[in-house]
């Protein structure tokens, strides 16, 4: 939810696919990234939690 916060993203709806089929991307389409950290905050939060749980994953079958 942390996550979701930061990134403005907590009103968000889910999907079953990333993006539409057949869309077409363009660095000229949108809005540009005005301030790059934010990016680099959510990406690093998101790596944190996909080693966090690898580990635990990792430490629950050494037990098991």
């Amino acid at each position: 939810m942390e996550i979701l916060e930061c990134s403005s993203m907590i009103a968000t709806k889910p999907v079953s696919t990333l993006m539409a089929y057949g869309s077409k991307m363009s660095k000229f389409n949108g809005d540009s990234l005005n301030d790059a950290t934010s990016y680099y905050n959510v990406v690093r939060a998101l790596q944190y939690l996909i080693m966090t749980m690898l580990y635990l994953s990792y430490a629950i079958n050494q037990v098991c």
